[in-house]
């Protein structure tokens, strides 16, 4: 996705579940993590895992909050095709 798409996908709260992040911009990176949190009223878990994401997605929630999961450098999950595959379905939005 080009970054003139992700920009009106935020700008139409039309985000993805999963959203790769690639390159060196961690300055960049976080500027579309603060907007697509403001505009999806989502509150930021910081994980250092993908599975550990996808487990705190399932617990019951009480209060009905939708988490902006965020994870740097799971190299485990590059290469789990079945955990990416539930990445795709998490309940809120992953960040990797």
């Amino acid at each position: 996705m080009e970054l003139w798409e992700l920009k009106n996908k935020i700008n139409n709260k039309l985000i993805p579940n999963l959203l790769i992040f690639a390159g060196p911009e961690i300055g960049l990176m976080d500027i579309y993590i603060n907007q697509i949190k403001n505009n999806l009223k989502l509150e930021i878990k910081r994980n250092d895992t993908v599975a550990s994401c996808i487990n705190s997605s399932r617990l019951i929630n009480l209060v009905d909050t939708k988490y902006l999961f965020i994870v740097r450098g799971d190299k485990n999950f590059l290469r789990d095709e079945k955990l990416q595959e539930k990445a795709t379905k998490i309940k809120g939005c992953l960040i990797v």
